[in-house]
């Protein structure tokens, strides 16, 4: 985690970052697209199965789409306001450690054990921003304030559900195997992430002709 938050603590104190601010941005939304899928791909398979542990996780796993449901949608918005137009956002191809890491997921689920699901999300909401960070964020970039509802909410929200999972893992009755797994996929998840925010960062570091979402530029 400390990588990870160096990483981050380098993108947000980036001095270009306002243009590296839309292409945060579509990181985001290509991982978070897939929360809700990720989800109910778990639910179907656990619920073929009649132990406690799976009726746990699928009671988690419901309750949790729920609370997932359109922050995708927040996320297109945001990029709207910062002028990219959301027919640009869905045709672009995300960058293929995205694809490796969000498709891990299925792996995890499909071939696996969908307990395995919790490391990742633990990773993505576990160590939520704080409110003040953000609005600090804000402060200093000159960019519209609307562009930011997706930080703002999951600052505010993403504490709770951090606890919530933690409360669940606690109550599992989870093998040593499991708990694994879990501590498994939620290191592999940080390693992807720094290299999503490296790849981000890198594009700016290594080519001055790198186009962004921001400028109307499509990565490559």
């Amino acid at each position: 985690m400390p990588a990870l938050l160096d990483a981050c603590r380098r993108l947000d104190e980036h001095p270009q970052f306002i243009d590296i601010y839309p292409e945060y941005l579509f990181l985001l939304h290509s991982m978070t697209r897939a929360a809700v899928p990720l989800m109910e791909d778990a639910v179907r398979q656990l619920n073929v199965r009649t132990d406690t542990q799976a009726r746990s996780l699928v009671e988690y796993f419901e309750s949790h789409t729920l609370e997932e449901e359109g922050h995708d949608r927040w996320i297109l918005e945001d990029l709207e306001k910062l002028g990219v137009r959301r027919q640009d956002v869905l045709r672009r191809m995300p960058s293929p450690t995205i694809a490796g890491l969000v498709g891990a997921q299925y792996y995890w689920i499909h071939h696996h054990d969908p307990v395995a699901l919790l490391g990742y999300i633990a990773v993505l909401e576990g160590y939520p921003a704080a409110i003040s960070a953000v609005e600090e964020l804000m402060r200093r970039i000159t960019l519209p304030r609307a562009a930011f509802r997706t930080l703002r909410e999951h600052a505010a929200v993403d504490g709770d559900h951090s606890f919530e999972l933690d409360r669940l893992i606690d109550r599992l009755p989870l093998t040593d195997e499991q708990f694994s797994l879990i501590c498994v996929n939620g290191l592999m998840t940080v390693v992807g992430l720094i290299r999503c925010v490296d790849e981000i960062l890198d594009a700016y570091e290594t080519r001055p002709d790198y186009q962004s979402l921001g400028a109307g530029g499509c990565r490559n």
